[in-house]
């Protein structure tokens, strides 16, 4: 592979190294050994020379026991490196291949492959992945999709998923009773069909949540069900309008609801309610957890407060 010939194998660079070292320090003991006129036949040596030769024959071979020991090392570092750069080889072969174009990234069992493009062109298991066109991207099992941060989402007054969208569970929507001081203050999303272990009427008690009024084409006294999906991208709720912003993606759009401002019980959370298409069964709204269109006062007059949800684009 090109990468590897244009870079010297760091065994190499190590070897080159040691022997420089060694060679240095060689030289630096030959010139201590002149300077103290040891350099010479031991038989013309006096005594003085003798006990300093000693000396330094003793220091040298703590040299060499050190060099040894050095060496050891050194063949540990060297067998490491040997197996960092083969992992090395490894990434510069995939890095080559996504560069060179036609090439896929995909997933089997946990583990990463690189494979050509036409093993993985069509859309196979959903969760695989593979690059293309520049980007990273993963499979729903229908579609290939950019891989970004995706994002759950419920549509309240409608239990059809938005097309395009993939449904998690439908179900009806149970908060506290208006009138109810404790208990749960959030909307919960509970599947068709209910059912649950039987027990005492004293705890946290959530009721349906119905429409205590009639707005702009839903009407009074209706439950609130819905449907949970999954979207490939993140999802923002814009009040004030109907429409998405440029650079997202309209989902659906509806009337903000939530309890009456003097209730004390029932979803305290804004539920964006759809108009467009609503879907609720007739419901009393005694012992219900009643819910009525957001309203402002604009230019004094109260208005009622639409939104959208949207997923931002890719």
């Amino acid at each position: 592979m090109s990468t590897e010939n244009e870079i010297q194998p760091a065994d190499e660079i190590v070897d080159e190294q040691c022997v420089a070292r060694r060679n240095t320090l060689r030289m630096a003991i030959l010139g201590a050994l002149a300077a103290t006129g040891v350099l010479m036949r031991p038989s013309t040596a006096n005594a003085q020379q003798r006990t300093t030769l000693a000396s330094l024959q003793a220091d040298l071979n703590a040299v060499v026991q050190g060099l040894a020991a050095f060496d050891a090392q050194l063949g540990t570092v060297e067998s490491e490196l040997a197996s960092v750069n083969q992992s090395l080889g490894s990434v510069f072969d995939i890095v080559d291949s996504i560069l060179a174009g036609g090439q896929s990234v995909g997933s089997v069992d946990g583990k990463v492959r690189i494979a050509d493009s036409s093993v993985v062109a069509s859309v196979q298991n959903a969760g695989e992945l593979r690059f293309s066109q520049g980007q990273i991207q993963f499979s729903d099992g229908t579609q290939w999709r950019k891989l970004q941060n995706s994002s759950i989402f419920v549509q309240y007054g409608n239990v059809t998923p938005p097309q395009g969208f993939t449904q998690i569970e439908t179900g009806a929507v149970y908060s506290s009773e208006y009138r109810d001081v404790g208990s749960v203050k959030s909307p919960i999303l509970l599947p068709f069909p209910t059912a649950g272990q039987a027990v005492g009427s004293n705890g946290a008690n959530i009721y349906p949540v119905v429409t205590g009024e009639a707005v702009l084409g839903i009407p009074n006294q209706r439950a609130i069900n819905g449907v949970a999906c999954v979207a490939p991208r993140p999802t923002r709720v814009f009040w004030g309008t109907t429409s998405a912003p440029t650079g997202w993606t309209k989902i659906y759009s509806g009337v903000g609801m939530a309890a009456l401002q003097v209730h004390n019980g029932g979803p305290f959370e804004p539920l964006l309610v759809n108009n467009e298409v609503f879907q609720g069964d007739v419901s009393s709204v005694n012992g219900s957890s009643l819910i009525y269109g957001f309203r402002t006062l604009i230019g004094g007059t109260r208005r009622l407060v639409q939104g959208v949800l949207a997923m931002i684009d890719e």
